[in-house]
């Protein structure tokens, strides 16, 4: 499965679908050259390896073309997409909101 990797990060809020549990991560330090505000990070129930992942993807060169500071991307199977730029995604609360849209789109509502 391809998803970024941190070294270090701070949960911020937990919730729980049918089957699956989700972690919002915040202060990320990632292992890679890209990075990370926020994370979505959802696992199957029973797994310690996540199945999908929402980031918010830090923009490096908004000064230079343009474009929201941050991207949203959506990492599960071995795939990334693209969700486009915005300064909301440097929003905890309206990443968040959207990362547990898309979350639900997937795996259904909350359970908690």
């Amino acid at each position: 499965m391809y998803l970024p990797a941190f070294k270090s990060s701070e949960t911020a809020r937990r919730y729980s679908f049918k089957g699956h549990s989700a972690v919002l991560l915040r202060n990320i330090v990632a292992t890679g050259s890209v990075e990370y505000r926020y994370a979505m990070m959802v696992y199957r129930e029973g797994e310690s390896d996540a199945c999908y992942c929402v980031a918010s993807e830090v923009n490096g060169m908004a000064g230079q073309l343009g474009g929201g500071s941050h991207f949203l991307g959506v990492f599960e199977e071995d795939s990334h997409v693209n969700y486009g730029s915005s300064d909301q995604w440097a929003d905890e609360d309206k990443f968040a909101q959207r990362a547990l849209g898309l979350a639900t789109d997937k795996f259904g509502p909350p359970t908690s």
